[in-house]
């Protein structure tokens, strides 16, 4: 009798284990399933134009981590730029050069047109009060988000965007069609300090 409680038992235990391994599992796969429905930012670009005052960031493209379908133009987006509060005057499905698409066609690209009306929007320049020049920042931190957007399944989805460092992603469509080359010259007398440098000189042949 009692081996046969044991048997029992020794059953009842196996077939709960698996019970417990068949929940896990399940609960796994439906936690895939949602982390594959969630549209993510996987890169994010800024594209830059001369102005006046000096070049400023016009154009913010970034790469979702599927295709979408459509965008919420009328969002009510928070951008900003180097902690700069950013208007955004247009925002669409585009290429990965940021151009946008016909209505209807999937991307995984997004483009938000920004609107340069001062040079008060972060710039991409900072003063090096020990060479005594302007030279590019270390890094330029951009914010995008909420952004509605909807799936190739019909799904509503947010994506969001929240200090991300965007310079090493920084392109200038207006130098496109230059070829650049570099000079480096030793011993050159910087006239404010008096002092001999090593200097690279860039230049641009169009």
């Amino acid at each position: 009798m009692n081996k046969a409680k044991y048997w029992w038992s020794l059953l009842v235990g196996c077939l709960g284990a698996l019970l417990v391994i068949r929940g896990w599992w399940t609960s796994q796969a439906a936690q895939a399933q949602a982390d594959s429905d969630q549209v993510q930012v996987v890169q994010a670009k800024i594209q830059a134009q001369g102005y006046e005052f000096g070049p400023a960031v016009n154009k913010i493209v970034l790469q979702l981590s599927q295709a979408v379908t459509a965008v919420d133009r009328d969002a009510q987006l928070e951008v900003t730029t180097q902690g700069k509060a950013r208007q955004v005057s247009a925002l669409y499905l585009a290429d990965e050069q940021g151009q946008a698409l016909p209505e209807g066609q999937a991307s995984q690209w997004l483009a938000l047109d920004l609107v340069v009306d001062s040079w008060d929007l972060g710039s991409l320049f900072g003063y090096n009060q020990d060479r005594l020049i302007s030279q590019w920042q270390a890094s330029y931190l951009i914010a995008v988000g909420p952004v509605e957007v909807t799936t190739q399944e019909g799904k509503s989805a947010q994506i969001r965007l929240t200090d991300y460092d965007a310079l090493p992603h920084l392109e200038l469509p207006d130098l496109a069609g230059y070829q650049f080359e570099q000079v480096h010259v030793d011993g050159v007398t910087n006239p404010l300090t008096g002092q001999e440098e090593s200097q690279t000189l860039h230049y641009g042949a169009f």
